[in-house]
């Protein structure tokens, strides 16, 4: 977040977790979060797999790929 000087952010899901970590190193940075879905403890081991495989499909392909709707 070196970044951005200052700022409030939405997070949705693990998103929110690592919002909400950056928030904690730099709290002057932070005007405001809107966290929608978050777990701030342990995420159980299924769904913590699956957004992991997500964060490593989008490092390999150095990109977020969107999809058109069907």
């Amino acid at each position: 977040m070196s970044h951005v000087p200052q700022g409030a952010g939405p997070a949705v899901l693990l998103a929110g977790s690592f919002l909400w970590d950056q928030a904690m190193w730099v709290p002057q940075r932070i005007n405001g979060l809107v966290m929608m879905d978050t777990c701030l403890g342990v995420e159980p081991e299924p769904p913590r797999q699956y957004y992991l495989s997500l964060l490593q499909q989008i490092e390999e392909a150095g990109a977020i790929a969107l999809r058109s709707p069907a």
